[in-house]
């Protein structure tokens, strides 16, 4: 069985997006960040449903990473991948005509050459299987030159020369010709001659061994000097098995009742396996087809932050820590996005702000305080939009970035009122998200329960914060209560919390105006 390999998945599973992730991003603008970033937009719900979701498995994460690395170190590698894919979209084409065609076997050569022929199905399978070959040698040749080191590629690279090394392969290529080519010919040949009662001397066998897995382990084409009419059908079995052939009779008599059925159930024989054959050897390039489309967005992303003048890397991920979060001159690619809609000429790398963040294993949640618009928000929406892009394997807007994956990203930024009262409303979505939060998960509170009491406000956050140290997730929080330092060491003290809640600040200069610097205190 031919190894298939997927571009997005190197352990395939299913993941279930949580109304309450649905919504975190919504809070985070990264549909806004995705079609500021999408090449295509026909692909940008495709591209969003797979970052919206959170990936866990660090080794999908490296996977999809090592193969981004791999396309924007050779930048004619997209085009030339797509190029192929091309060929294969002619095939599933080609395949669909035959699949349509296979009607009764008749006797005018312009009837069994018909698209309701036989005749019609064989030599378009044949077509399709030269064609599928072909498509394995110019993979092989694109990627042959080029250094890929991502395990994807190189399985790929494995896959095709292995694949076009078999002498099977090759025999399979030249009987497939000789079905397309000038057996179709030879065969209208017979019934010319037939009907001009000019008999032939021969007649033709063309037989395959299959394994139970429809791949091909002989190939060969017979021309019998005997009477066709001598020649018994050895195929009796209603199933496949490891021994199973497939034959094609060849016929220097037309008009023969008997021995035009029984080439019509060869020749429909023949194509269900030529059928299987192709559809073995296309699964590759099918994955490949149906992936390829996240690195042309990955591509543009990389592309789009360098444009945008801010610096950009590739995600390292931890396969061990849950709690890692590590970036240096880390920014936010949403308001770099949003300067340049409002300045076309302006380089907004030059003016956006960047910051540094680190969070490792032992430390807890993080709360964020400072005056107005001093860069909070921002630096919150930052830590979520580079935890969810780097979670699927994109470049991040930032110098170096490490993290931990998480299954869940949650976000709640201070919504409108819905009439309810805001602070029942912010108590309800924030306590639905932290029911289905799990250890390691990450949760984000922009000005969460400030529309209440300060003292309220302020004990109900600092409950949230000595759930998620209790818990083992991590919650970041930005808001301007006083007192929330006072009082969360009173409960890691009562409560002999393991993780102890960081503090930042947004930084002003000497005169009080903001730097949108965030800064993180000590002790």
């Amino acid at each position: 069985m031919i190894e298939v390999v997927d571009l997005l998945y190197k352990n395939p599973h299913e993941l279930i997006k949580t109304p309450n992730q649905e919504e975190s991003m919504k809070h985070l603008l990264l549909e806004e960040v995705i079609n500021g970033a999408t090449v295509n937009p026909q692909l940008q719900q495709d591209i969003y449903d797979l970052i919206s979701v959170p990936e866990p498995d660090p080794e999908n994460i490296i996977w999809r990473r090592d193969i981004l690395d791999d396309f924007l170190s050779n930048p004619a590698l997209f085009d030339d991948l797509r190029a192929i894919l091309g060929i294969h979209d002619e095939i599933s084409k080609g395949m669909r005509n035959a699949s349509r065609g296979g009607g009764s076997a008749v006797v005018s050569k312009k009837e069994l050459t018909g698209r309701d022929s036989q005749i019609f199905k064989m030599r378009s399978y044949a077509e399709c299987i030269v064609r599928t070959i072909e498509m394995y040698e110019e993979t092989a040749k694109i990627i042959k030159p080029r250094r890929l080191t991502s395990e994807a590629f190189c399985k790929i690279k494995d896959l095709v020369n292995r694949e076009i090394r078999k002498s099977e392969t090759m025999q399979l290529k030249a009987l497939a010709k000789e079905l397309s080519e000038s057996m179709v010919t030879r065969i209208l040949d017979s019934v010319e001659n037939a009907a001009a009662s000019k008999p032939l001397d021969t007649s033709f066998i063309i037989s395959m061994d299959l394994n139970k897995y429809f791949c091909v382990e002989d190939v060969e084409m017979l021309e019998l000097d005997s009477n066709p009419y001598n020649y018994k059908d050895p195929k009796k079995r209603a199933e496949f098995d490891s021994q199973s052939r497939i034959e094609y009779i060849g016929f220097d008599d037309i008009d023969d009742g008997q021995l035009r059925l029984l080439v019509e159930k060869s020749i429909a024989r023949l194509c269900r396996q030529m059928e299987h054959i192709v559809s073995e050897m296309k699964k590759p390039f099918e994955k490949i087809s149906r992936g390829i489309y996240f690195y042309r967005f990955g591509i543009g992303l990389d592309n789009k932050i360098r444009e945008l003048g801010l610096p950009v890397c590739l995600p390292s991920i931890d396969r061990d820590d849950l709690r890692r979060f590590e970036c240096s001159f880390a920014c936010d690619f949403w308001l770099a996005l949003n300067m340049k809609k409002k300045d076309r000429y302006c380089r907004p790398g030059d003016m956006v702000v960047p910051n540094d963040i680190y969070l490792g294993p032992t430390d807890g949640s993080l709360v964020i305080t400072g005056k107005n618009n001093a860069g909070k928000t921002v630096f919150l929406r930052t830590i979520g939009v580079i935890q969810a892009l780097a979670q699927a394997g994109l470049p991040v807007p930032a110098e170096t970035c490490y993290i931990s994956p998480v299954h869940g990203l949650y976000a709640y930024f201070t919504a409108m009122d819905t009439g309810n009262g805001r602070f029942e409303d912010e108590v309800k979505s924030i306590s639905s998200m932290l029911d289905i939060v799990k250890e390691g998960d990450l949760v984000l509170l922009n000005e969460a329960f400030q529309s209440t009491a300060y003292e309220e406000a302020a004990d109900v956050l600092c409950n949230v914060l000595a759930y998620a140290a209790a818990s083992g997730f991590r919650c970041i929080s930005v808001t301007h209560l006083p007192g929330v330092k006072e009082h969360m060491r009173e409960l890691e003290g009562e409560f002999k919390l393991a993780y102890r809640a960081k503090f930042a600040e947004a930084a002003v200069d000497s005169e009080g105006n903001a730097t949108h610097k965030i800064v993180v205190q000590r002790g």
